[in-house]
Parts: C-alpha cells; structure tokens; sequence
C-alpha cells in the first residue's frame, strides 16, 4: 500500500491486476484495506485466470510431483514432492470444499476422498507435516465476495494445457 501512496500521492487511482496465484493474494490484501484507501487509491481490480476455487494440481503435487509437464528424466517428481509438500501455498491452492462440496477428488487406497477429507488423504499418503500445513492455511479465503472495488474476471476458454 505504501508503494502506491508514494507513486501516486492520491491524485490518481490505479487498476490493480492479478494472475493465477496473484489473484488469492491480492484478495486477500484488499479486504484488509480500509474502505477509505481503497476508495482513494483503487479504481478497480482485473483477474486474469484466477484460482479461486482452488486447482486440482495442488493435489497431484502432494501426492505424486508437479512437473509441470517436463520428463522425469528431467526432473524426478518424488524430488519435486518433497518440496512442494513443504509450500504452505501448495495446500492453500487445494480444490476448495465450499465448491467441490462432497465429489470425489482422489481415489486411492480403496477409497475416493473429498474436499472435506484433506487430512485423511494426507495422512495416509504419509504427508503428516502437511495435515498441519493444511490447517494453518485452510481458513484463509481463495476469493471474498465483497472487496469493496469493482472486480472484473477474464478466463481462456477453449485453450489447450499440458495435459491435453
């Protein structure tokens, strides 16, 4: 916030915009914000490809590696795990239980696991450390309704991933 004071000392308001992973951040940064900054330094925010759901890569990366598509003779995915099990954002980006409600996520072990069910799934994919992780984060909103700035959303459609 002070960056903007600084940049612009009030005379102008700025469109803030967000991508992917920014777009949780910045909600989260605008509804701390007093109305009357907001006001004063926001004309508005656009969301490129927000998460605010949550992505169900969140879940690959815990229990398998996120390679983002490279080949494991690049990169090993149980190395990547490892360290993404140690990202709080990781857990932060799990599909979220307010939208998935009770679909089945992940089958393993003869089982299905859902949304409400991160700690079980985490757990017996011997993810301890993550249990806690996950429940640090888990409150911490993806998207708040009403931030006080008009928002905007753009999303592709029709656009080819990795994994298509």
């Amino acid at each position: 916030s002070s960056g903007i004071n600084a940049e612009y000392g009030g005379n102008k308001r700025v469109m803030l915009v967000g991508h992917s992973m920014g777009n949780p951040y910045l909600v989260n940064f605008l509804h701390r914000m007093p109305q009357d900054w907001k006001d004063a330094y926001i004309e508005g925010y656009l969301s490129l490809a927000g998460v605010f759901g949550g992505a169900s890569k969140a879940i690959r990366a815990l229990l398998s590696g996120e390679t983002e598509g490279l080949p494991e003779i690049i990169v090993d995915p149980l190395v990547l795990r490892q360290f993404e099990r140690t990202a709080p954002t990781v857990y932060w980006l799990m599909p979220s239980p307010s939208v998935m409600g009770d679909l089945p996520l992940v089958f393993a072990n003869g089982r299905n696991y859902t949304a409400h069910q991160y700690a079980e799934l985490l757990m017996d994919a011997k993810a301890e450390k993550g249990v806690e992780m996950y429940r640090y984060i888990e409150d911490v909103p993806l998207f708040i309704p009403d931030l006080g700035v008009d928002v905007y959303c753009m999303h592709g459609i029709n656009q080819t991933t990795p994994f298509q």
